[in-house]
């Protein structure tokens, strides 16, 4: 029998993330009851997995291997704060309170992008079913009239946009369109989609390798090696091409009090 990934994944989130649990709290996270998820989901699990889960009658269950025995949920700090945004999302659209209310708050959850919510689901309706849309896109230097077949979603801090190809009057190319930016947006009815096969930066990988700057100050540099395990180097393999750029300005510069400064330099670029 194969078992949803979700509940699985609340088995170890519960479990590992959180220290431990009871299945009552596992139920109330599925919407299910407490029977239900120690006979559906924590027994499966326990089965499945038997050496990384420990549960017993009323004492609750808790994660007893390592972040390399989860399966179901992130097991790097950038994935668990994902996963906690997305729950603390959750609960706000359905207007529930979230039991770890009181123990998480995401800044990025505060700030609207300036996008409006029918622009993004437009975008994600025809990302995902493969259909282009004729748009009027503001950019930097202009208003311009587009035809436009997003394949992908990419979620940069601060610039969330889709990455398609776009066919406008005097170009036709793969381009990064920002959902705030569109004005007008409807959907061609032409059979025109036009996907990510042909998009080189999109399939090209390379892996990133970044130096401490050496003119830091001395403070500065001893609390970034400190963050980063005693190390004055710092890797990131196997970043899309048409990503780099992103990737880069989140990495290389960060606040230090109320200045913006560049912590870390590129040493490399080299294909993956």
């Amino acid at each position: 029998m194969i078992y949803p990934m979700i509940p699985f994944s609340a088995v170890e989130f519960l479990g590992y993330w959180l220290g431990g649990s009871t299945t009552a709290q596992l139920g109330d996270m599925l919407g299910v009851t407490r029977e239900h998820a120690q006979r559906a989901v924590l027994g499966p699990y326990g089965k499945q997995y038997p050496n990384v889960i420990r549960s017993k009658r009323g004492s609750g269950f808790r994660f007893t291997g390592d972040e390399n025995d989860l399966r179901y949920t992130p097991y790097k700090i950038g994935g668990f704060l994902d996963l906690m945004r997305g729950l603390a999302a959750e609960a706000e659209g359905r207007g529930h309170s979230w039991f770890l209310a009181e123990k998480f708050l995401a800044t990025s959850l505060l700030i609207d992008t300036g996008a409006k919510a029918v622009q993004m689901q437009e975008l994600m309706a025809a990302c995902v079913h493969r259909y282009s849309v004729d748009l009027d896109y503001v950019s930097k230097r202009r208003m311009s009239q587009i035809c436009f077949s997003p394949h992908a979603l990419v979620a940069c801090a601060n610039r969330p946009h889709f990455r398609g190809f776009a066919k406008g009057n005097d170009y036709a190319r793969y381009i990064d369109i920002v959902p705030s930016r569109v004005r007008r947006l409807q959907r061609t009815g032409r059979n025109d989609y036009v996907g990510s096969h042909k998009d080189r930066e999109w399939h090209e990988f390379v892996d990133l390798e970044f130096e401490l700057c050496p003119d830091l100050p001395e403070s500065i540099q001893n609390s970034i090696v400190e963050e980063n395990n005693g190390s004055v180097r710092l890797q990131i393999k196997q970043v899309r091409r048409a990503v780099e750029m992103y990737v880069r300005r989140e990495t290389e510069w960060r606040f230090v009090g109320d200045e913006v400064v560049r912590t870390w330099r590129l040493r490399n670029g080299a294909p993956a």
